[in-house]
């Protein structure tokens, strides 16, 4: 880099992105000077290795030989330990966090602190662990007490014993674990029980004064914020103790219509309890849960929870004590026939009105059967695209790609490229059959925008020349056109001289 360039570390981190954007999350990841080249084979490596330092070459920029490590299945990159198992720490920052001598200062609590947090996602509930540590930070005589002791002691320990952490699988399913204490919120994030990350964060002293209801929702809000680049678009499981929570417990950005349609439900119900205070949602929850369990729904013509419980819940005035009458209980003598007459009614009434809705459905569906090794189109919705990289120019049909299982009619898995990042699960309503003169949208030349406007010049080009000339909308180049909302102006550049 020339000496004395403003912004030395940015334009050369710019640079490597630019150089290596062909590869990066393919094989490659970049963080400065630091270039990791994974593969899963020994030939691929190679082949990968070759293209990086081809690129590299290409744009004059060398490395030196002894800072690199070539065919190992364990490296240290930014100071963890990377191999095939997982990432785990790094064993010479564990031994000084191991060895380091009870704080006599701020500044020598400030220092452990700083380098224990740099391996927090390492241990389960740091942040309430470490939480007498960080008092011993705030402003004021120090106080080094029995607790921040143990808590020192016990950040040792923990590093000392910590997990291999697993490199996440974004073909796996992904489990999110919360849990609220009164100092701070935590949550686990795993796959096929094995931990991916820890999360933890202390709470402010007034959101230690929360309730316990709302400290548990906290932390959900939070972990998912956290760990939105995984869990976006994607199928998981959410574990927590919050009550609010529990109807919901899995998410997926395709969801049933039943489900779509009670969470519909449920949130027009907290609205209208809510009225001018929509800050105060959390609080009528309960009222909302019990108001919905006790509503007689159309398809089974019972609540549910007199299909759970077989009668409906106890009202306020339910719960007063009345007077015992001697005789026999004809009720328990009969409940077992009641049952089943009541599940035999109810299995009634929702085949019913199953095949009602079916009946319905059928008249705008049109069966679609492929087998394994068909070509398929696939149309891929604004869902399924990451956050900020979905554009309505873009096409809306990708392919054409080859069926490689049938889940049943209705799910196919389909071969997408690995890079994408999208799940390969696909509805059938969002295949079609690929046919032999069908181009593909991966092979159209040149953008939508392009073609529609040579289209439109090719047609309308002297009557535009006409009126750029006469200056009938008061410009002569480029020509705008303003839209209907007169919100903004929508120019057409001509790609070719009109004649």
């Amino acid at each position: 880099m020339p000496f004395g360039l403003s912004n030395a570390r940015s334009t050369f981190m710019r640079l490597l992105n630019q150089v290596l954007r062909p590869f990066i999350g393919r094989f490659v990841v970049v963080y400065f000077d630091d270039i990791l080249i994974y593969s899963r084979t020994e030939e691929e490596h190679l082949a990968h290795l070759r293209e990086v330092l081809m690129a590299l070459q290409e744009n004059k920029l060398y490395i030196q030989l002894k800072k690199c490590s070539f065919l190992t299945e364990s490296l240290i990159f930014l100071g963890y330990i990377v191999s095939h198992n997982g990432i785990h720490v790094d064993e010479e920052k564990v031994k000084a966090i191991r060895d380091w001598p009870t704080p006599k200062t701020v500044g020598d609590v400030r220092s452990f602190h700083g380098l224990a947090t740099f391996y927090r996602r390492f241990i389960r509930g740091f942040s309430s662990i470490a939480a007498p540590i960080t008092e011993c930070l705030k402003k004021g005589k120090f106080n080094w007490g029995r607790e921040a002791e143990q808590a020192f002691a016990l950040i040792k320990e923990r590093l000392c014993s910590a997990p291999v952490l697993a490199l996440p699988d974004f073909e796996k399913l992904f489990e999110v674990e919360c849990e609220a204490s009164g100092v701070g919120v935590g949550a686990v994030l795993s796959q096929e029980k094995r931990p991916v990350a820890f999360f933890s964060e202390k709470l402010s002293d007034a959101r230690q004064k929360w309730s316990t209801y709302n400290q548990e929702f906290y932390a959900v809000v939070r972990a998912l914020k956290n760990w939105e680049h995984y869990l976006v678009q994607k199928e998981f499981i959410l574990y927590t103790n919050h009550q609010g929570l529990k109807f919901s417990s899995t998410a997926h950005p395709q969801t049933d219509g039943q489900t779509e349609s009670l969470n519909r439900t449920l949130g027009n119900l907290i609205r209208s309890i809510c009225g001018d205070k929509p800050k105060q949602w959390d609080l009528p929850l309960a009222q909302a849960e019990f108001a919905y369990n006790n509503v007689v729904h159309s398809a089974t013509g019972r609540s549910p929870f007199a299909l759970v419980y077989l009668k409906p819940p106890k009202q306020a005035v339910d719960l007063a004590r009345l007077p015992k009458i001697s005789g026999v209980n004809t009720g328990a003598e009969n409940m077992v026939e009641q049952a089943d007459a009541f599940q035999a009614e109810v299995k009634q009434k929702l085949e019913a009105q199953n095949a009602k809705y079916k009946a319905t459905a059928d008249k705008h569906r049109c069966e679609k059967i492929f087998n394994v090794g068909d070509q398929v189109m696939v149309f891929l919705r604004k869902e399924r695209f990451p956050i900020g990289t979905y554009s309505k120019l873009q096409p809306k049909k990708y392919g054409p790609y080859k069926v490689l299982k049938r889940i049943n009619d209705n799910a196919y898995v389909i071969n997408l490229q690995e890079d994408t990042r999208i799940s390969r699960t696909f509805n059938v309503a969002d295949l079609s059959e690929y046919h032999a003169e069908e181009s593909s949208s991966f092979q159209v030349e040149g953008t939508d925008v392009e073609r529609s406007t040579e289209e439109f010049l090719e047609k309308y080009g002297i009557f535009v020349r006409r009126i750029i000339q006469r200056g009938i909308f008061g410009y002569t180049s480029p020509l705008c056109v303003e839209d209907s909302n007169r919100t903004k102006r929508n120019q057409i550049f001509a790609s070719k001289p009109i004649v």
